[in-house]
């Protein structure tokens, strides 16, 4: 009678013990996103580059659901070119130096909404305002040096463009580990744009005198739809 009731508080504590520790592995940890990411945007031979904007592409998560996505493109470029051509006849020989530069501004932002952010392949929508601006100039100055006359020719000519719109997007995100994810993303934007033009010649002879002076003006202004296609990247949780 001892040996079963010793043999029935073992039997009750074995399934007892064992039923704690299915529960324990049933339970799961709830998902929490990191809230701070980097987003890279894998390209040929697995090279990285901006997702968003060539300076950083950055977002924040909320929560499970909502995040907020922001990219900045920062492009200066500055090109000085000096040209010469002489001869021994000494026709059409000249010097040519300009100086061009261009500048571009972006700034793009997206609130994130993910459908189902507990599962490892996630869905997402996104939707924001974009904003940019560009401009490029050249000035030049040019010598013409021939047998009978020398004349001397400066000019500059700018171009200006502005943009407003909304970008949207929809994709998928696989988190391969806790802090790393591959994103598969379509992208696309509608905007309002506006650009300026301007350019001026000015001829001289040898003596300072203005031969021709010409100058050129244009503006032009409406909408446009452009889709960025599909974009890989790679994301990096902190």
């Amino acid at each position: 009678m001892k040996k079963s009731i010793i043999l029935v508080v073992i039997l009750f504590s074995a399934i007892n013990i064992y039923s704690q520790s299915k529960t324990d592995t049933t339970k799961q940890k709830p998902y929490k996103f990191y809230k701070n990411s980097f987003q890279f945007r894998i390209q040929q031979f697995l090279t990285l580059s901006d997702f968003q904007g060539g300076l950083v592409s950055y977002k924040y998560h909320f929560n499970n659901h909502n995040a907020f996505r922001f990219g900045l493109r920062i492009q200066v470029d500055n090109n000085n070119t000096d040209e010469k051509k002489n001869d021994f006849i000494g026709s059409n020989n000249y010097s040519n130096n300009s100086d061009l530069t261009n500048v571009e501004y972006r700034l793009s932002s997206q609130f994130l909404y993910y459908l189902n952010p507990l599962n490892d392949i996630k869905f997402y929508l996104g939707l924001g305002p974009t904003v940019s601006f560009s401009k490029n100039s050249n000035n030049s100055e040019r010598n013409d040096i021939n047998n009978d006359n020398t004349n001397k020719s400066t000019g500059f000519s700018k171009f200006k463009i502005y943009s407003l719109g909304i970008s949207a997007a929809y994709g998928v995100e696989w988190f391969f580990s806790k802090k790393l994810s591959l994103i598969a993303e379509y992208g696309f934007a509608m905007f309002y744009y506006k650009s300026e033009s301007n350019s001026k010649n000015i001829i001289y002879d040898k003596n300072g005198k203005t031969l021709s002076n010409n100058s050129y003006s244009s503006s032009s202004s409406g909408f446009k739809f452009n889709s960025s296609g599909i974009n890989f990247g790679l994301s990096v949780y902190f």
